[in-house]
């Protein structure tokens, strides 16, 4: 059975229309992938962000911990000098009186 012009335009256009949304499917799937790769581009660089900032405070508590570290030594050296002046002026006072 041979199909009538407006059957074959019926389903001409039938399969047009669908054509058409299909290809607009297909655009919207390629935006919502965009937007995904985007959203994940954008995650990666914070996760590396968070990572250097994480990396700098280590690296600050290792600063101030040898800082410390350091001041004390001063002091130690500067107890072991004013000790070894005190020592000095006691034998002076001691071979002079």
């Amino acid at each position: 059975m041979a199909e009538s012009d407006k059957e074959a335009h019926d389903r001409a256009y039938a399969e047009g229309e669908l054509a058409e949304r299909l290809a607009n499917y297909d655009r919207h799937f390629e935006r919502i992938n965009g937007s995904i790769e985007k959203g994940a581009n954008a995650q990666a660089d914070l996760a590396k962000q968070v990572q250097r900032l994480a990396d700098q405070a280590d690296a600050r508590k290792k600063a101030a911990k040898i800082e410390r570290r350091a001041g004390v030594s001063r002091l130690l050296i500067a107890a072991a000098w004013l000790a070894s002046i005190a020592l000095t002026v006691a034998v002076v006072l001691i071979v002079t009186s």
